[in-house]
């Protein structure tokens, strides 16, 4: 039987400098974004969380144990060449020299109807130059200000 699975080719990525009104789909559909050329994307992160554990630590014979803490958010990470003069990669390292400005993010999967919303902060901006046979990439992070929103 074929797999029913698809792949990230044809995603969609786009920012906004602006916050939504309301953390829902609506509050971020309402916003103008700026997407990039999707074919200078070259790797989508993980969407996800994880939780922080505490131990204990007593001076007891035997097997010590650990307990879930605090969930928190895993950062995401997204892969680009470096276009000069893009006006999305220009929003982004704005958003990342600011200590304090936050991006919205639109994720669309290839289907075209089907998104993912976030906003966050830049905290990852790096550039890979690389050998003679590779591209410029710009290899960004965000922290996620409050959970994702499915539409």
């Amino acid at each position: 039987m074929p797999s029913a699975a698809t792949t990230v080719s044809g995603s969609g990525f786009a920012v906004s400098a602006a916050s939504p009104a309301t953390n829902d789909a609506v509050g971020f559909a309402a916003l103008t974004y700026t997407s990039g050329d999707t074919c200078e994307i070259t790797s989508i992160g993980d969407i996800g969380t994880s939780w922080s554990t505490t131990e204990d630590n007593t001076v007891c014979p035997g097997l010590k144990t650990k307990k879930k803490a605090s969930e928190m958010a895993d950062p995401f990470s997204l892969g680009l060449n470096y276009v000069k003069g893009d006006a999305m990669q220009a929003i982004l390292d704005a958003a990342y020299q600011s200590k304090t400005d936050t991006v919205s993010v639109e994720l669309t999967d290839p289907n075209g109807t089907d998104k993912t919303y976030f906003e966050a902060q830049v905290t990852k901006n790096t550039v890979t130059r690389g050998g003679d046979t590779d591209f410029i990439q710009v290899s960004l992070e965000f922290e996620f200000q409050d959970r994702p929103v499915n539409n």
